[in-house]
Parts: structure tokens; C-alpha cells; sequence
């Protein structure tokens, strides 16, 4: 879409690591964008396109909605180990508070909902190699369960309301702007550790199997959502890289990217993870003709040059 031909997007959760990358890839493209998070921007140039609010705060909806808007739905609260500990906080802080979004989109008459769901814990444990759209739902975490109970009320909403919608099973995102000093995102958090001069905390044995997307190929592909016809009948799309690679083998790449040779910290395994996730996408590439672009090589390097130029202060306070 060129610079002249501007669309509304609201993008609930949008000052977060997708939800910035998506913003300046819109604003690139022409779009016009509206966000709401309860943390101010990181470029402070979005600061006059940001209202604070949660997602609880669905009563802004009749203030921000209006017909034709393209919503795209990243808010979420929860991360899968711990949401096994709070099921019950999934269901009021995540799941209640997006039906009260989805009415207030249906109410509003907007073009569309894009919502970013999990294509690493909404099949549960995988009995195909790769996983396509198609395969069983069987959630081992309550943020699972969550993210697949906003898909079936969608299509709810589609059928009750005609309501249109895209989901995106999204695998593991990393590069650039996603924390490398939190708790959520191999790639990013042992880049972190490397950065400290710290040990890298590894679950298990370094054997299970992911499917890492970089976040510009992400971006790609919410695009195409935003761009195409709403009308079409695919709804959900795995949105991954398509090929796994195991801990061990991030491990490899992170030395071939620093130049270092990081100490681990073993730890023991995790009932919410899986042995193998890969994500089949040979949906997403026959409806938008979209096939992710960056290697994994290519994505650790360029992640790590930007890990490693942060400033001293935030490896200190492993801020946001």
C-alpha cells in the first residue's frame, strides 16, 4: 500500500516489542495509527499517537472504535509457565475483557480484527512434524487454553456478528527490541546473559525443538492481514519460520554470532514445554504469498548487535 493511501489501524498492546515494530512499519507504509498500552512509547515520537489504557479498559472502545478501523489485538497478560499458577487471572485480565473488545469492534462496524495468537502452545503436545492449521487443539498451559478460546469467540462473532477476522498463530518471535533482560524469548534472554558476562539459565537438557521467527518477517505478514481481502475464507495462519532448531543449536549460533563461548546454567525440565514445535506455513504463503526471509544466522547476528550496544544502564536495571 503506498504513502497515499493512509487507513486507520488501532492496535490494542502496541507499545510492546511486536507491537513497536509493527507501528514504524506502518507508519512507514502510510498508515495512520492509534495505540493502547498502560506503558508510555519507546519512540517518543508516538507519544501523540498513544492512549493509556489495559485492555480491562474496554469502555474506550466507543471512543476509539469507528466502521472501517483494522484492529490488531497483541494485548495480553500472561506468559504459559506461570499462567498454569493463575488460570483464573487469564480469564479476567486476558480472555473477559477481549469479548468486551470484540463487541466493541462488531458495535463499532470495523473492517477487521487481527489477532495474535500462539502457534507455540495452542496444539498442545504435536502428533505431526510440521504442525499445519489443521492439527489437534490440545493446550498444556491455561495461556494456551486462553489464546484458543479468543479464536473460537472470533469466529463466534464472524458467524453471529459478521465480524471479520484474521488470527496468527505466531511460533517464537525474537530480534531486535524484544527485552534480552526479562524471563521470556531464548534467543533474546541468553544474548541478555551474554551481554552481562552472565551464565545462561537452560531448562532441560537443550534437545526440545522451536520454530523462531524474526520479528521483521512477523511484521511481513501482519501486513499482508491488514492488506488483503477480508472476505477470504482462511481465517488462521501458522505464522512461523517452518524449520525447528533445537537450545543446543541456538547455543551454536550464539557463539558464532559473539564470539564467545557463554557457561551454562542446567536446569530441569518443564511440564509446559513440549518436545518438539514446528510450525508448518504453507498456508500463509499460498493465501499472501508470504515465506519468511531471515535465516536464523542472520537473525541472532543482528540481534546481537543491537544487545550489545545498549546502554550500561539498562543491563544494569534490565529494564524495559
Amino acid at each position: 500500500m503506498g504513502k497515499n493511501q493512509e487507513s486507520d489501524i488501532f492496535i490494542l498492546g502496541g507499545n510492546g516489542f511486536i507491537g513497536t515494530a509493527l507501528s514504524l512499519r506502518l507508519l512507514e507504509e502510510g498508515h495512520s495509527v492509534t495505540v493502547l498500552d498502560p506503558m508510555p512509547p519507546r519512540d517518543p515520537s508516538f507519544r501523540g499517537r498513544w492512549i493509556p489504557g489495559k485492555l480491562e479498559d474496554h469502555q474506550l472502545g466507543e471512543k476509539i472504535l469507528r466502521r472501517g478501523m483494522k484492529v490488531v489485538h497483541l494485548a495480553w497478560s500472561s506468559l504459559p509457565e506461570p499462567s498454569n499458577k493463575d488460570p483464573h487471572g487469564d480469564l479476567s485480565f486476558n480472555l473477559l475483557p477481549t469479548l468486551r473488545w470484540l463487541d466493541a469492534c462488531a458495535d463499532a462496524g470495523v473492517d477487521r480484527v487481527i489477532f495474535m495468537s500462539s502457534g507455540g502452545t495452542v496444539y498442545g503436545v504435536p502428533v505431526t512434524d510440521p504442525i499445519r492449521e489443521d492439527h489437534p487443539t490440545d493446550p498444556i498451559s491455561s495461556y494456551g487454553i486462553g489464546k484458543l478460546a479468543v479464536e473460537k469467540y472470533l469466529s463466534l462473532y464472524g458467524h453471529l456478528r459478521g465480524l471479520p477476522f484474521f488470527v496468527l498463530r505466531a511460533s517464537n518471535i525474537y530480534g531486535p527490541g524484544k527485552e534480552p533482560f526479562g524471563r521470556q524469548g531464548a534467543i533474546n534472554v541468553f544474548l541478555g546473559a551474554v551481554a552481562r558476562n552472565e551464565k545462561i539459565r537452560l531448562w532441560g537438557d537443550g534437545r526440545v525443538v522451536r520454530d523462531y521467527l524474526y520479528i521483521t518477517d512477523l511484521v511481513d505478514l501482519v501486513l499482508r492481514c491488514i492488506e488483503f481481502d477480508s472476505s477470504y475464507q482462511e481465517r488462521i495462519f501458522n505464522a512461523g519460520y517452518g524449520k525447528g532448531h533445537s537450545l543446543l543449536d541456538i547455543l551454536e549460533e550464539i557463539r558464532v554470532a559473539t564470539g564467545r563461548n557463554p557457561e551454562i546454567d542446567w536446569l530441569g525440565g518443564r511440564k509446559v514445554d513440549v518436545p518438539a514445535n514446528v510450525l508448518d506455513t504453507g498456508r500463509a504463503h499460498s493465501v499472501f504469498g508470504w515465506s519468511p526471509r531471515v535465516s536464523l544466522r542472520e537473525g541472532v547476528r543482528e540481534t546481537w548487535k543491537w544487545v550489545r550496544n545498549l546502554p550500561d544502564s539498562r543491563r544494569e536495571e534490565g529494564g524495559r
